[in-house]
């Protein structure tokens, strides 16, 4: 029989912009008698997003010695709370203004400092960017950064381009902030219809 008991509850803001982090603390009975022992642990409710919380551990116990008499003990107890990461989104990703080619398909690849075309597709501005995020949290930690493989962008007609986004491995906090670019590329049909295509994509980060 589950005998778990909730008795408190935490909560703290995401390092996702768009998410939240709920805990709730419970009591679990690790005895059946007099000689027992109670433990306190954290339990998040958002698989994959932990944060450094070391469970409290406190002892009641009843110790009997051959004469009868009673001595008692008790263990120490401490918690360790990691900052929260914080993330910001400075630049978006845009591929600029271009033009598809007549009879081939042809490739964007968006970089940190610009983007390149295999030729086929014409570049008609250099105001393009990779998307750009800061992260501020606790110093020498390290993250994983976490997003789909691909966005779709959509015109006001429906019509769609594809953006396969380039994933990244976990980075590290050296002075508690680190700046990362999300980097993609595109294929774009041969006489895509011309118009402003938009997309949304979410990124989320969580301490490793």
């Amino acid at each position: 029989m589950d005998t778990t008991e909730p008795i408190s509850s935490l909560s703290e803001t995401d390092c996702d912009a768009y998410g939240y982090l709920g805990r709730q603390i419970f009591q679990l009975p690790l005895g059946r008698n007099k000689h027992e022992a109670v433990m306190f642990v954290v339990v998040d409710e958002h698989a994959g997003l932990p944060m450094i919380i070391r469970a409290a551990i406190f002892f009641s116990l009843s110790l009997w010695c051959l004469a009868g008499k009673a001595m008692g003990e008790a263990a120490g107890s401490g918690a360790n709370i990691s900052i929260p990461l914080q993330l910001q989104n400075e630049t978006p990703l845009y591929f600029g203004q271009f033009s598809a080619g007549r009879d081939a398909v042809g490739t964007l690849t968006l970089h940190e400092d610009g983007v390149t075309s295999d030729g086929v597709v014409t570049l008609f501005s250099n105001d393009q960017s990779a998307a750009r995020f800061r992260v501020t949290g606790r110093a020498g930690a390290l993250y994983n950064i976490e997003y789909p493989d691909e966005v779709v962008l959509t015109n006001s007609d429906q019509s769609e381009l594809v953006a396969h986004l380039i994933p990244l491995a976990p980075r590290h906090l050296p002075d508690g902030e680190d700046v990362f670019f999300i980097c993609a590329q595109m294929q774009v049909p041969a006489r895509q219809q011309i118009d402003t295509y938009n997309g949304m994509f979410v990124v989320t980060v969580s301490y490793q």
